[in-house]
């Protein structure tokens, strides 16, 4: 509940009235200037709608646009669209100091301060979004003071009863004044009352409590008592009012005089007597000339605001603005206030839009319990405005002295019968009027009277005037027809290749007719040639309502529930601009353009107006002082620049153009970021929002809700915006006033720029409102870690490929080694040594020291050959050449009587330019003599070797015509039980390097004659070769 030291207040005694219509009037005898229409809208905001409290004390906009609202429990910050609500909190030292707030101020450096009613100040800190007490910021101030304000400069002011502090937010500081000793001047205890201080000249400082007392500055800190003046008789219960609303502002006007203007009334000093006294008299001329507003109110009076700029008083009445406490202007259309029923009750925030006058209402007649329904307007040549409509005075006529005469059609028309009037056309001495149902009627100026045509079948829903007089009338037959009023018959007509009525002719330039259609088609003719076009809109069957030719050519086509639609009629490229785009409906009726290239589209909830260069969309309702929100199909006229659209109600006219101007000069639009939410955690902003500003994010707050708005409050529902971060949106992303947050997920740690924009009423995009967002990163998503830890692993995984190559290669060379050893040992076996051996006895003991000789010579040489080539991996080729020849040669000389040989090569192969792999050929020719010639009974066979090059792959060939292999197994499992390795240890070689290199060598064994008994052997290896 709230103290009952308030009721007093609530039911004030009977004063001298100065009553609000007196006081305009005089206003108007003395300015002579027309006063701005008092039409408004008012809407309430309470708890309803989210506010902390419905007993609203003060009000207070920073730099951002947020409106900081003080309330009988808690503060509430509201950004156009919903509130922010901050409460104390037990055992919070950061939460609001108290849960009543009875002031709210904000500096001129942007600082918001409060005032508790148990006399506490605090501080808001963005940064931390908490409050902090005063002294705790400032040293040696005091917590708690009588009331707090901030004068005319910006200023924020401190009183109590015996000191006075201002501070001075260029230095950070408080300045202080001591007023102790001026008591006994005051003569009255301050304590009890919330004194105002004013600053209104640099060398004065005015306390303004019960009553008005005026100091002089001196050196320093030094104040001089000038004056102490007071209030006519009731002052002290008006001033108690005053103490209670928080509003009185001291006024110098720039002829010098004195005013007071508050909550209790209009005030002016008599200085004479040294009394304010009620002013209820005229005001001179430019007495409050200059810039911005002054406003006050009374129980009487209600609420009166005077725009200093245009010269203009604005009223709201009594009855609406009943026990005002609180006043602030956002703006020369909006505002707001707060109040108290007559009974106490608080009724929560008011929001106050004064409509311009930019749309003006005409006065016509309609049936009992039924509305006027316009079809058709026009304004002829003499200024008189025609409407048409249906029923039992379906046209009506506007005098330019707006008197309104309903047009008498007896004898002519069956007016309950003939539908309603859907076309209206001036000639040069008349008007031509069309009825829905096939009655067609031409006014003549002169005469006064009117002549019906014929026009039976022929709809005349909509009609048009080509330079030639004819009018062009929408047949039955699907044809437009040119009718000649003189002949009274249709002259010619033109098929538009489509089975639908016409709903609107537009005639242009160059014999060129442009029809609405059915079916979201629009027909093009060219009269001089017959031709004609169709071009569809739209997939969805929508009727053509109206068309609209810019000054590019383009066409624009307002479709009754598709919106509107531009056309290139060269291209056929089409623009569809919607709802979703920001128009007010897709039921479109007309449409006409303005001097600007905006295009003006009547719906089905008040007007559009399209930008086509921006693409921005305005609208137009009853906000915006517009009492028609349905229009009708064909309702408009263009007068030189003098709109005319009409529906149910009614019909309005505007000047669009001073309409567009009026906006562009109007309302200073931002867009405002009013919240930013990190994995569900609120982030404060260090600065106001108004000024680019940067959120620090900690490591893993990748998730981010970001919430926007505009300080535009009373066109926030027809707001758009868009959006975009970097590294995130390359391009603008836009929605309207219902989408007002984005969520970004999973961002990686980094540097972001969020921009954002708003829709000015003109349709143009505000400045940027820019905000800078880091995220910090977690020790591995840290450049220094990405770099490092990869180039750690990386060179652990060369390291380790480098072992395990080094250790595969040993493991390789390991095996070579060994079947090295084993092909040594399987070329030099005992079996071949005891034979060499024999062999060189043999020669001995024949006498023959010749062959001997020579035997022992080439075994030798063969011996050293084989240990120095099998020390390598790779030998050159003619080593390996001359090593295999050596090896027949000692061979032949054992067994010449079995075998003759050959070694041959062909031409194209270097000899010293690569080098081959040794020992893989000897095996076989050792199988070919001791398992293939040797066999032979009754001939002597043949072993040859053949060295071919293919491109970069060698090969070997050994041939014998010995007995073959399935024989030489035969002789051999008899004859000799050795077991020789020589030719699978060949075959694991070979396999090892295929391993190695990721190659295919191999070997090919075949019989040499396989149709003969005796069919020999033939053998191929694969011979791995290394260049040079």
């Amino acid at each position: 509940m709230q103290p009952e030291a308030i009721i007093p207040f609530l039911h004030p005694p009977a004063r001298r009235k100065c009553p609000a219509k007196l006081l305009l009037i005089l206003l108007l005898s003395t300015y002579g200037t027309q006063l701005f229409p008092q039409n408004y809208n008012i809407q309430t905001l309470t708890t309803k709608e989210g506010l902390s409290h419905n007993d609203v004390r003060a009000l207070a906009v920073d730099s951002s646009g947020f409106m900081w609202i003080a309330t009988w429990d808690g503060l509430s910050r509201y950004d156009g669209y919903s509130f922010r609500n901050y409460f104390h909190k037990t055992n919070d030292s950061l939460s609001l100091p108290y849960f009543s707030i009875m002031d709210v101020e904000v500096d001129a450096a942007d600082n918001l301060w409060i005032f508790t009613d148990d006399y506490q100040v605090a501080k808001y800190d963005r940064f931390a979004d908490n409050f902090v007490e005063i002294n705790k910021i400032f040293k040696g101030i005091p917590l708690t003071y009588r009331n707090i304000n901030v004068d005319e400069a910006g200023y924020l002011w401190l009183f109590n009863p015996d000191t006075i502090r201002r501070y001075d937010f260029k230095k950070d500081i408080f300045d202080c004044y001591d007023i102790s000793s001026f008591r006994e001047e005051m003569k009255v205890n301050l304590i009890s009352s919330a004194p105002v201080i004013s600053n209104p000249e640099p060398d004065r400082i005015w306390i303004l409590s019960n009553y008005i007392f005026e100091f002089r500055k001196e050196n320093g800190s030094r104040l001089e008592f000038v004056k102490r003046y007071k209030t006519e008789n009731g002052s002290y219960q008006i001033f108690m009012d005053l103490i209670f609303n928080y509003s009185h502002r001291l006024f110098f006007s720039p002829t010098g005089r004195k005013w007071i203007f508050s909550n209790a009334g209009l005030f002016l000093l008599d200085e004479k007597s040294g009394i304010f006294r009620r002013y209820c008299g005229p005001v001179p001329a430019d007495e409050y000339r200059g810039s911005g507003f002054l406003y006050w109110s009374s129980g009487d009076e209600g609420i009166c605001i005077y725009d200093r700029d245009e010269n203009l008083l604005h009223t709201i009445p009594p009855e609406t603005g009943q026990m005002v406490k609180a006043i602030f202007l956002q703006n020369k259309n909006v505002i707001w206030f707060s109040n108290n029923s007559f009974s106490g009750s608080p009724l929560g925030l008011n929001r106050v839009i004064l409509t311009p006058g930019w749309f003006k209402s005409y006065d016509i007649p309609a049936q009992i319990n039924d509305i006027p329904t316009v079809y058709k307007v026009l304004k002829d040549k003499y200024g008189r405005i025609w409407v048409g409509g249906r029923g039992k005075d379906p046209l009506i006529r506007i005098s330019p002295e707006g008197n309104v005469e309903k047009i008498s059609l007896a004898g002519l028309v069956d007016t309950e019968n003939s539908g309603a009037v859907r076309a209206i056309l001036e000639a040069p001495e008349g008007i031509w009027i069309g009825f829905y149902k096939d009655i067609l009627l031409y006014y003549d100026y002169g005469t006064g009277r009117f002549t019906r045509h014929p026009a039976d079948g022929i709809n005349l829903r909509m009609m048009a005037m080509d330079d030639k007089g004819r009018l062009l009338l929408g047949l039955p037959d699907n044809k437009i027809g040119f009718y000649n009023p003189l002949a009274g018959k249709i002259e010619r007509s033109f098929s538009y290749n489509f089975i639908s009525p016409v709903y609107k002719i537009l005639v242009c330039d160059n014999g060129i007719v442009w029809a609405g259609l059915y079916y979201s088609r629009i027909a093009r003719l060219d009269t001089r040639t017959g031709d004609v076009k169709l071009f569809k809109l739209s997939e969805e069957n929508y009727n053509s309502e109206d068309i609209y030719e810019d000054e590019k050519g383009d066409i624009w086509v307002a479709t009754l529930g598709g919106g509107v639609c531009r056309l290139i009629p060269s291209s056929g490229e089409k623009v569809i601009y919607t709802t979703s785009d920001g128009l007010t409906n897709n039921m479109t009726y007309s449409i006409l353009g303005d001097n600007d290239g905006n295009i003006w589209v009547s719906t089905n909830t008040g007007i559009s107006r399209i930008n086509p260069e921006t693409g921005m969309i305005r609208s137009f309702g009853q906000s915006e002082g517009l009492i028609i929100n349905e229009f009708n199909s064909g309702a408009s006229f263009n007068d030189h620049g003098l709109f005319f659209m009409g529906g149910m109600g009614g019909i309005v006219s505007f000047y669009p153009d001073s309409i567009n101007r009026e906006e562009a000069e109007s309302v200073v639009q931002n867009a405002m970021i009013s919240e930013i939410r990190a994995s569900g955690e609120i982030k404060p902003f260090k600065r106001s929002l108004f000024f680019p500003d940067s959120v620090l994010l900690e490591k893993g707050e990748d998730n981010i809700h970001i919430f926007y708005s505009s300080s535009d409050f009373a066109g926030s529902d027809k707001t758009h915006y868009r959006y975009k971060l970097s590294r995130i949106n390359q391009d603008w992303v836009e929605t309207d006033s219902r989408t007002r947050n984005v969520n970004y997920s999973n961002l990686r740690p980094g540097r972001y720029l969020f921009s954002l924009q708003a829709s000015g009423r003109d349709g143009s995009w505000t400045r940027s409102k820019e905000l800078i967002i880091r995220l910090k990163p977690y020790y591995y998503q840290t450049l220094g870690f990405r770099v490092v830890v990869p180039a750690v692993l990386a060179a652990l995984l060369v390291a380790f490929i480098i072992m395990r190559i080094r250790q595969l290669k040993h493991i390789a060379d390991q095996k070579q080694n060994e079947l090295r050893l084993q092909s040594l040992q399987g070329q030099m076996n005992p079996h071949f040594i005891f034979n060499s051996l024999n062999s060189i006895n043999y020669f001995i003991s024949k006498n023959d020291a010749l062959s001997a000789n020579r035997y022992i010579s080439d075994f030798s040489k063969l011996i050293r050959s084989i240990l120095y080539n099998f020390n390598k991996d790779y030998i050159s080729f003619g080593s390996e050449a001359e090593s295999i020849e050596e090896y027949l040669k000692i061979e032949h000389l054992r067994f010449g009587d079995k075998f003759d040989y050959t070694v041959s090569m062909n031409c194209e192969i270097p000899p010293n330019l690569f080098k081959v792999s040794p020992g893989l050929v000897q095996p076989f020719i050792e199988n070919a003599i001791w398992h293939g010639v040797r066999g032979l009974t009754n001939r002597k066979g043949i072993v040859s070797v053949k060295w071919t090059l293919q491109g970069n792959n060698l090969k070997c060939t050994v041939e014998d015509n010995g007995i073959g292999r399935v024989k030489s197994q035969i002789l051999k499992s008899r004859n000799d039980r050795k077991v020789s390795r020589g030719i699978s240890i060949v075959s694991e070689r070979l396999a090892i390097i295929n391993k190695l290199h990721k190659s295919n060598y191999q070997t090919f064994i075949t019989d040499l004659f396989p149709d003969m008994q005796e069919p020999g052997t033939k053998v191929v290896i694969d011979i791995p070769v290394k260049w040079e």
